[in-house]
């Protein structure tokens, strides 16, 4: 779960632009976000975001990473959507008898 959360603030923060938004959105200081951020990209062992004071962009491998997990994301969401559907409608077949 540390992953799926980390993979979603990093689109967050791409999606909105900014380390602030993606925290304000995620409920989390701007310092939270880029410490996870600088954890995601230890984990894969490259950087993601070029980072200024005033600018944020995607480097290369970023933008391949951001393409990849935001569909990847999708997907998650898309499944658990399915699961919690089929938990709150009633399916299968229902007779019933009477005298």
């Amino acid at each position: 779960m540390e992953w799926l959360r980390a993979a979603e603030l990093f689109v967050d923060v791409v999606t909105h632009g900014s380390l602030s938004a993606a925290g304000r959105n995620a409920g989390v200081s701007p310092a939270t976000v880029s410490r996870i951020i600088r954890a995601l990209e230890d984990e894969v062992g490259g950087r993601l975001l070029n980072r200024t004071s005033r600018q944020l962009s995607l480097t290369e491998a970023g933008q391949q990473y951001f393409n990849r997990v935001e569909q990847i994301l999708q997907q998650i969401h898309e499944a658990n959507d399915a699961v919690m559907q089929m938990q709150t409608r009633p399916q299968g077949r229902l007779r019933v008898h009477s005298r």
